[in-house]
């Protein structure tokens, strides 16, 4: 029964997609369909944890560290592109794992954005994020040295960026091509550059206060994906 509605959540939109491509624009067809792409990828991954055998161990993990770097966003808002969500998901990948990383990437997106504004910025945040909790991941095997671990922020600040670029160029953008592409990146770079720069300070202050914390967590809760 649960192979059939994934199936059909996978194939309806894409089949009205079709059906309704003779009547949109090159422009929306393309945005409409890296849209529902980036809802399936949410989908899919809540779809498999609630199949999965993960326990109330998993869902108190991901929805604490997801509700405090969500909480974490709100009180700097009011300085741009700098805030410390992306330091605690990627922090929490390298902790927990790629997976874990991804939905707490997530959730912060969704939650945090309930007290900053829901939009259709949203889905392409939790993306963002949770692309940036699932990289964390890839160094999960050993603690970093600090100063790697600011470096991975500071990287992880411009993929962030890269994936919200991009949904301004197929949201805001009237023609897409190389020129437009190019110049939408470039006139981001100061706001990608300030994001990934607080990663980095945040990172250099809070990584190893941080890290043994939620290690410490991890091998309370017995935590086990790696």
């Amino acid at each position: 029964m649960m192979k059939r509605i994934l199936f059909l959540f996978t194939i309806m939109p894409l089949a009205l997609l079709i059906i309704f491509s003779g009547r949109l624009s090159s422009k929306s067809y393309y945005g409409a369909l890296v849209a529902l792409s980036a809802f399936f990828i949410i989908f899919v991954s809540y779809f498999y944890f609630e199949k999965s055998k993960k326990g109330i161990k998993d869902i108190a993990v991901i929805a604490t560290i997801g509700s405090f770097a969500a909480v974490s966003r709100v009180p700097f808002v009011i300085i741009p592109n700098v805030q410390p969500v992306t330091f605690i998901v990627v922090l929490a990948g390298s902790v927990f794992g790629s997976y874990t990383g991804f939905l707490i990437g997530t959730i912060s997106a969704f939650v945090s954005n309930i007290f900053l504004g829901q939009g259709p910025w949203t889905p392409w945040q939790m993306i963002a994020w949770g692309t940036a909790g699932a990289i964390g991941g890839i160094f999960s095997k050993n603690k970093l040295p600090v100063e790697a671990f600011s470096i991975l922020c500071f990287a992880a600040g411009f993929i962030y960026g890269f994936i919200m670029n991009l949904w301004c160029v197929l949201g805001f953008v009237k023609t897409i091509n190389f020129t437009s592409i190019a110049l939408t990146y470039i006139n981001a770079v100061p706001f990608d550059l300030a994001h990934s720069i607080g990663n980095f300070l945040f990172a250099i202050v809070f990584y190893d206060k941080f890290y043994n914390i939620l290690a410490r967590f991890y091998r309370k809760v017995n935590y086990i994906e790696k």
